[in-house]
């Protein structure tokens, strides 16, 4: 199929449940999980068909907890063309984990994922995009476990959920209180740029935003997209793409499920979860159309990025 746009640009699914919300674990917690409808095999049919459709393809960044209960999407997945990353374990936000909870969990939860696709797993996402100076020792634990690229960044000011990991006593935050404060300019960096450590380098892929002053207007995925006006997120996708940059873009598979429950939870995540579901799946409908995309862990091979400034 040809597109208006033959720029390689990149498409993501956090795939999780309809019940996953930013804190999930504080409305809903993990041994309630089993007893909930399981939606994620309807929606998942219908991610796939539109990618299928569209000519399109994708990295499907799965939480363990799910991939156990739907080893075969995972499969089909992968024997459709798609990258299988990683998305954590249980949804937890980074700044709810110690370093050694988080290495157990990605440690798991790829070796899982890498089983049933019979492809390296080189990608991860944290759950609610929880990656910021307070949780950047998370892509220390990333390289150290093999991961290639992270994309868990989000560029704005408009989050609601930025994390701030827990203070000690000396009013630091994260889980290194003895070591010196994580450098953060290269967190604000929105486009593709390359994280080094002692352990070794990855890229980070930033969720695209529009920038504007110090706000930077998401428009990537998720509400955000949804909200946004579909001429302008088209615009600057082709800005991006002209300036030699992918755009990358994301969606859960609730998404695509009209009949997906409202979670449980305070009333700004039922209404993220709900606003402009149905005017949603029609954008990611003309989105998949008009541009071309492919998988993350394709297009890190292909990026021209190195350390920021």
């Amino acid at each position: 199929m040809s597109k208006p746009s033959d720029f390689l640009n990149i498409f993501s699914f956090d795939v999780e449940e309809w019940f996953h919300i930013r804190r999930t674990e504080d409305v809903l917690p993990l041994e309630r999980w089993d007893a909930q409808p399981q939606r994620l095999p309807i929606a998942l049919n219908r991610a796939l068909d539109l990618l299928a459709q569209t000519g399109n393809r994708a990295t499907f960044f799965w939480l363990g907890w799910c991939a156990e209960r739907h080893p075969q999407w995972v499969r089909r997945a992968a024997e459709a063309g798609h990258e299988i990353a990683c998305h954590g374990y249980a949804h937890r936000a980074l700044d709810r984990m110690s370093r050694e909870e988080f290495r157990t969990a990605v440690r798991r939860t790829r070796q899982l994922l890498q089983d049933l696709s019979g492809q390296p797993v080189i990608g991860y996402r944290a759950p609610s995009l929880s990656l910021g100076p307070a949780t950047a020792w998370a892509l220390d634990v990333l390289i150290e476990e093999g991961f290639q690229y992270d994309s868990s960044l989000l560029v704005t000011a408009l989050r609601a959920n930025a994390p701030e990991g827990p203070k000690d006593a000396g009013g630091n935050t994260g889980d290194r209180p003895s070591e010196p404060p994580l450098r953060s300019e290269p967190l604000n960096q929105t486009t593709p740029w390359r994280w080094e450590s002692r352990a070794g380098s990855l890229i980070e892929l930033p969720i695209s935003v529009r920038p504007w002053g110090r706000i930077h207007l998401p428009f990537g995925g998720g509400l955000f997209f949804r909200v946004a006006p579909y001429w302008a997120v088209r615009a600057t996708i082709r800005q991006f793409n002209a300036r030699g940059t992918p755009a990358v873009m994301y969606a859960h598979p609730w998404e695509f499920d009209p009949a997906s429950p409202l979670p449980p939870g305070p009333g700004l995540e039922r209404f993220s979860h709900w606003f402009f579901r149905n005017l949603g799946r029609q954008k990611y409908i003309r989105l998949l159309t008009e541009f071309r995309f492919i998988p993350a862990g394709e297009a890190i091979s292909q990026l021209p990025v190195g350390r920021p400034d």
